[in-house]
């Protein structure tokens, strides 16, 4: 079963819930989605619950289609950390492809020239 979509109503709330690709066991829970109203309407309770950590993140929802997420700061910066993480090993890994031995310097010739 593959994008199967479904819209619940609850109180003037739409929670909409996917079950994306059941083979590969990715399943995103209708707590995760908020309508842009509800969100509007609840803004306190909302952020209470990313602050205490009863929910990570949440899909903000515009006319039935996702347009913004919103995260703790805890899983801001977990995000943030990690994306440096791959950059950095990203930069590393290139640099690997066009390390020239001839043209380096050793540790100790490097210490020579800017040692003290």
């Amino acid at each position: 079963m593959v994008g199967k979509w479904f819209l619940l109503s609850d109180n003037n709330l739409i929670i909409m819930q996917i079950i994306i690709r059941q083979k590969r066991g990715l399943f995103m829970h209708a707590k995760e989605y908020l309508s842009a109203t509800a969100l509007s309407k609840k803004t306190s309770i909302t952020l209470e619950a990313l602050e205490s950590g009863e929910t990570e993140k949440l899909i903000i929802l515009k006319n039935n289609a996702p347009m913004a997420v919103l995260l703790s700061m805890e899983a801001y910066e977990a995000l943030e950390e990690e994306v440096e993480d791959l950059r950095l090993a990203t930069l590393a890994l290139a640099r690997l492809h066009t390390f020239k031995e001839k043209e380096s310097l050793s540790h100790d010739a490097m210490m020579d020239k800017f040692g003290k």
